[in-house]
């Protein structure tokens, strides 16, 4: 899926500008699932410039808007509560800036809010939620047997795939933070650390249900959850 409409530049913020960033919730749905990380951050960039919002640029040759994510998202997965930031100078009022993003978004990248934030403030993931419905048929007696059992052991060891090397042996047991499944629905939640994070395919080969999305049920990133700082303000959602 490409973006090849025109961009237009946003006015530069003056030099003695107050450097903030704010912090943008927003949901990632639909055929734009299937876009990259890569695509996805692009996307953005042409957004915010048709926003005509003050972007702080990078310095070079080819300044780009400043945008950072804090954890991507795999491809194919529905993002419900994905997060990403951009600095602003000077900040408008966070009413305009969540009424310009809405007005600017595209197909499948709905606003949910926005919150503002001292630039040097970065967002640090802790956890990550997950959950996929089950594909017709399919007895939820025994994936709860086998939740409650992973939730138990003291070592779950899965093996890791990696591209052009050999794979490695990892715990998923420290990620893994809650498992549960219903009559519909499996959900899991697991912790980010700065050794790394479960991914969710590990998670849901626990319960035998690794290639259930090639049978067609859609995963969904449900909630991001971030470090507790101060919060400086908020544009509410819209729903």
């Amino acid at each position: 899926m490409k973006w090849t409409e025109p961009l237009a530049q946003a006015p530069l913020p003056h030099a003695n500008a107050i450097r903030e960033k704010v912090r943008i919730r927003f949901r990632k749905v639909g055929p734009l699932r299937f876009i990259g990380h890569q695509d996805l951050l692009q996307c953005w960039e042409r957004l915010l410039r048709r926003t005509q919002l003050p972007l702080r640029y990078s310095e070079g040759f080819h300044p780009k808007p400043r945008v950072s994510s804090p954890l991507s998202l795999g491809l194919g997965i529905e993002g419900r509560d994905e997060i990403i930031e951009v600095e602003l100078a000077p900040m408008p009022p966070l009413e305009s800036v969540d009424e310009a993003l809405r007005r600017q978004a595209v197909p499948g990248l709905e606003i949910v809010s926005v919150t503002r934030h001292p630039s040097k403030e970065r967002a640090r993931v802790t956890a990550v939620e997950y959950s996929l419905q089950l594909p017709p048929g399919t007895p939820s007696a025994p994936l709860r047997e086998l939740a409650t059992e992973a939730l138990a052991a003291s070592t779950l060891e899965t093996h890791r795939r990696r591209p052009g090397k050999p794979d490695r042996t990892i715990d998923l047991r420290p990620w893994l933070l809650d498992l549960a499944v219903d009559d519909h629905q499996v959900r899991f939640r697991t912790a980010v650390t700065e050794k790394g994070t479960a991914r969710p395919e590990e998670i849901l080969s626990l319960l035998g249900l690794d290639h259930a999305t090639e049978q067609g049920a859609v995963l969904v990133r449900s909630r991001v959850e971030l470090a507790e700082a101060p919060r400086h303000g908020a544009a509410p959602g819209h729903g």
